[in-house]
């Protein structure tokens, strides 16, 4: 059974003076993405999943390392109407939790309103159906 919270989340994460460095509200979510490095002769990609997304940013794990620093490009498997095919972001912080990878990334370009409403609705329809499927 597939279980999907769509609410927002909101998290403090204070700076080393204790100030707020988040300024975008986090969406809770479950895509499935293709990741690649953007580096010159670099080719291999590995699959993710997006676990929260804002407009200016994204959590995304996988079973690879990450970097700090790292400009990583992600695709969705499935594309939504009124987003960007390719997102690219710069991996902010990154640790690994047993094997799996979860990192914090910056969009270099942030989503905007209309973008990130298209992830949210398409969510909520995916959620709305599987709710109705009765979780298979």
């Amino acid at each position: 059974m597939l279980e999907q919270n769509t609410s927002s989340v909101t998290e403090s994460v204070p700076d080393a003076g204790g100030a707020e460095r988040r300024t975008f509200e986090r969406h809770p979510c479950s895509w499935t993405v293709s990741c690649y490095t953007i580096l010159p002769g670099e080719t291999s990609r590995w699959p993710g999943t997006i676990c929260n997304v804002s407009n200016g940013g994204v959590s995304l794990v996988a079973c690879r390392p990450f970097t700090q620093g790292e400009i990583v490009g992600v695709e969705l498997v499935r594309p939504i109407d009124g987003l960007r095919e390719k997102l690219l972001a710069r991996v902010q912080h990154a640790t690994n939790e047993g094997g799996v990878w979860v990192a914090g990334c910056r969009f270099l370009k942030r989503l905007s309103d209309e973008e990130l409403d298209c992830l949210r609705a398409t969510t909520a329809v995916l959620v709305e159906r599987i709710a109705q499927s009765g979780g298979e």
